[in-house]
């Protein structure tokens, strides 16, 4: 408990002896700074004066009158001369610190008086306010379009000044900051010395030291000055800003007073026409008179170059290739004119255009039209303020080349024909900058025709806040719905077109999903029961054919639909449409190839009741049908893909006569067992006498066919020979006449 009674005193001592350091402290830096404000006014060759208690008291450096300026600025040049006068070791340095307080004191002096300039110009400013709230305009009206352009130039020109002043406000402050801070730090190295030289003893020491205080006193006095020069450029920057936000509101006001009364007549915009026809064809002159002299400029430039190539020495070289260094910058000035006077004459067609489209603005107003015109507007004017950064650019590109050729033509061992190269280089380049400016001026004066005719465009959907949404909106969709993607053929495909044929797929396959889904719970459960009840074979053919349509070919036909509807050039159009026949092929193909096969195994099932050995031949009969139909499926396809089938026919044709011949024998004896077959002369288990042989039938093959005769050997005999033979069917012998003798 002791303990921490004990550490509790001694704190409460130590923050006792910090307080009343502080407080020591700040005596001395009021007494510190007292002194500083006294020497500000003061002659500074001498002590300054004590202030008694009957005087009046000093103002602070920051509160100085513009008369009190002027007494510092007297008593500080008769300090400077002082100082130029004396012998002092210290007078170097301390003419260095006045002369740099009379530039700062001079400094504020001057904006001392552009404040009370300003403050005047606030005040008429104020005075026109209150005059044109009570009178008007001081024009009767109605007003001119030229006299409304002219507010609205004033009151862009406002703005701008007041975007200015505020970054110039924060610069102003970023510095009374940094001013803030030096003289924090000249304060502190004037206390950190005038303590060295409290403490100090010896006399050299105190001497070195008192001269160090009076420097110090000298650099606070000019940090003090700089900080009240900050201050003041802080205060003359508010009220440059509040200067031009009044006259904006002036000219704005304005701007609503004339705006209901303006009158644009058709003559007015006559005169605009006339006046913009007039400059088109001094454009258009000059145009003229710029293309000799580009030609003129290239046919120079190529002699120049013929005479480098054919140049011969150290000297001749180096003054011929300053030679062609001048003729290529006048051939870059030519042709850059060239292109900057066909961009002016491209833009009063476009100012032309504005100007019809603002007297437009004041007879009828179609708000779609609007939509349109406000994207073009928007169009324009991005399109000009990227032109004028290039332009501000190459501006500024210029005057460093100019620079550096002027320090070369300032070199007296140059000789005189290559200062003439480099003078005509200087030439060049001053030209090329007369011809920024000219494409500037005409820049800006397209970008406010374009924002003029931009907010009287705002002004009119204003009224119709719904409406022009609306058609801003259609306007936007249309431009996207219109938007190329890529370029197939020469034909352009759209995003509109691109949409249009997604849905029509989507739509064609989910009608085609919907009918196969209703197709399979009604007819397709229909066409199954009635199969297995039925003896006829349409349903069963009806019901394999639905079983076999593919799912493929309904998406190829769906894509078929969708792309057809895109605008694709006739060979890809030509392609497609084979491609969709060829599916269609197919299918009907694998259509008719299932029928026709449900059919043969239909009647297989039928016959082979009859005939068991007729299994084989329908066999053949099926394979054979479906060879068939898509050799006939693969002519088609093959005649689609472009291909000359007459010739592949005509080929097949020989190839099958040459086949057939060679084969003869063997495919005598397929279609002769198919005769059997089908004409059933006999059939497996008849007894037949063919000539001398006789035995009843075993099978009958697709070559042969098989007797087993009485004595049980096997016969085999060719079913050509077979049918070209007479045959004694003893199995058809229903009855048997008997001869007795």
């Amino acid at each position: 408990m002791l303990i921490s009674r004990t550490l509790f005193i001694f704190q409460i001592s130590i923050l006792a002896t910090v307080c009343w350091a502080s407080a020591q402290e700040a005596v001395i830096s009021s007494e510190t700074a007292t002194q500083v404000v006294e020497e500000a006014t003061a002659p500074l060759a001498g002590a300054s004066p004590e202030v008694g208690p009957t005087q009046t008291p000093v103002p602070s450096i920051a509160d100085l009158t513009v008369d009190q300026l002027g007494d510092a600025l007297l008593n500080v040049r008769a300090s400077i001369a002082e100082a130029t006068a004396s012998a002092e070791a210290t007078a170097s340095e301390r003419l260095t610190r006045l002369r740099d307080i009379e530039n700062a004191i001079q400094r504020r002096l001057t904006i001392a008086k552009r404040r009370e300039e300003l403050n005047q110009s606030i005040a008429g400013v104020a005075e026109q306010v209150r005059k044109f709230e009570n009178e008007g305009l001081s024009e009767p009206p109605p007003y001119t379009v030229e006299f409304l352009d002219e507010l609205q130039d004033s009151h862009l020109a406002a703005k701008r000044e007041i975007e200015t002043d505020q970054l110039a406000v924060e610069t102003a402050e970023t510095q009374l900051t940094q001013a803030n801070q030096a003289v924090q730090q000249a304060e502190q190295r004037r206390r950190e010395v005038r303590d060295q030289l409290e403490s100090a003893t010896e006399d050299a020491a105190r001497s070195d030291l008192e001269r160090q205080l009076a420097i110090a006193k000298l650099d606070q006095r000019l940090a003090e000055h700089n900080r009240a020069y900050a201050a003041a450029q802080l205060a003359v920057a508010k009220l440059e800003l509040e200067h031009d936000q009044k006259r904006e509101t002036l000219v704005a006001k304005k701007i609503d007073a004339a705006k209901e009364d303006v009158l644009f007549t058709r003559s007015q915009l006559d005169e605009q026409r006339e006046k913009l026809n007039i400059l088109e064809e001094d454009l258009q002159q000059k145009l003229r008179v710029a293309q000799r002299t580009d030609a003129a400029n290239q046919s120079r430039l190529a002699e120049a170059r013929e005479n480098l190539a054919s140049a011969r020495g150290e000297d001749q070289i180096r003054q011929r290739t300053e030679a062609l260094a001048a003729r290529e910058a006048m051939a870059q000035v030519s042709s850059r004119g060239i292109e900057a006077l066909q961009h002016r004459i491209d833009w009063v067609g476009r100012e032309r255009t504005l100007w019809e489209r603002r007297f437009a603005l004041r007879q009828k107003s179609n708000l779609e039209e609007l939509a349109q015109w406000e994207g073009e507007t928007k169009s324009m004017l991005e399109e000009s303020r990227r032109f004028r950064d290039e332009v501000t650019r190459r501006l500024q590109d210029l005057r460093p080349r100019k620079l550096k050729l002027e320090s070369r033509l300032a070199n007296e061992k140059i000789p005189g024909e290559i200062k003439s190269e480099i003078e005509t280089q200087i030439k060049a380049i001053d030209k090329a900058g007369e011809i920024a400016d000219q494409t500037l001026a005409s820049l800006l004066d397209l970008e406010g025709l374009s924002q003029r005719v931009l907010a009287e465009i705002h002004e009119i959907q204003s009224a119709d806040s719904w409406g022009s949404f609306w058609s801003g909106w259609k306007l936007k969709t249309e431009s996207v719905w219109r938007k190329e993607l890529f370029v197939i053929d020469d034909r352009a495909f759209r995003v509109g077109g691109l949409l249009r044929s997604g849905i029509l797929f989507a739509f064609v396959l989910g009608i085609a999903s919907f009918l196969q889904r209703i197709l399979r719970r009604t007819v397709f459960r229909h066409l199954c029961d009635n199969a297995a009840s039925t003896e006829t074979s349409i349903d069963d053919i009806l019901l394999a054919v639905v079983r076999q349509t593919h799912r493929t070919i309904v998406v190829v036909l769906a894509l078929y639909a969708a792309l057809r509807s895109l605008p694709l050039s006739e060979s890809m159009a030509g392609w497609l449409d084979s491609i969709a026949i060829i599916a269609i092929v197919f299918q009907v193909a694998t259509w008719g190839s299932v029928a026709f096969q449900d059919f043969i195994e239909r009647t297989k099932r039928r016959r082979v009741q009859e005939d068991p050995s007729s299994v084989s031949a329908f066999g053949l009969m099926g394979f054979f049908g479906r060879v068939a139909i898509w050799t006939v499926a693969l002519l088609i396809t093959l005649d689609n893909l472009g291909f000359e089938i007459t010739a592949l026919i005509a080929g097949l044709g020989v190839g099958g006569i040459a086949i057939a011949f060679a084969l003869q024998s063997i495919l005598g004896d397929i279609f002769c067992s198919i005769a059997i077959l089908l004409d059933k002369p006999f059939v497996v288990g008849d007894f037949i006498i063919v000539q001398d042989m006789l035995g009843s039938v075993e099978n009958i093959g697709i070559k042969t066919t098989r007797l087993r005769s009485l004595s049980g050997e096997q016969i085999v005999f060719s079913n050509a020979d077979l049918l070209s033979s007479r045959i004694r069917n003893f199995k058809r012998m229903y009855e048997r006449r008997v001869l007795f003798s």
